[in-house]
């Protein structure tokens, strides 16, 4: 083989490699972006998530508070007294 031959095969082989780090790069930089909108969902969803889990305790406890109402008023059930008022106090 020639050495102008040698020279144009190089050429060729670093043009190609050229253009493959080119595609690597903007894949790499494809990737980054994706992993930050995930990362952005994820924390959007754990703040969503925290959110609906206070949402639902607080509807348990509007709902126990109101059982314990009834219960006050239907029984003539003395909540003002003992345990049951530590139980009210805690739940309001």
């Amino acid at each position: 083989m020639k050495i102008g031959e040698e020279i144009a095969q190089h050429r060729n082989e670093n043009q190609l490699l050229d253009e493959r780090v080119s595609e690597l790069s903007s894949t790499k930089d494809s990737n980054t972006n994706t992993m930050k909108v995930m990362e952005d969902e994820i924390e959007q969803l754990k703040v969503d998530f925290f959110e609906a889990q206070n949402f639902i305790l607080e509807q348990h406890k509007l709902g126990f508070v109101k059982a314990l109402e009834q219960a006050k008023y239907f029984y003539k059930i003395p909540i003002d007294e003992g345990n049951l008022r530590r139980i009210f106090t805690m739940v309001n």
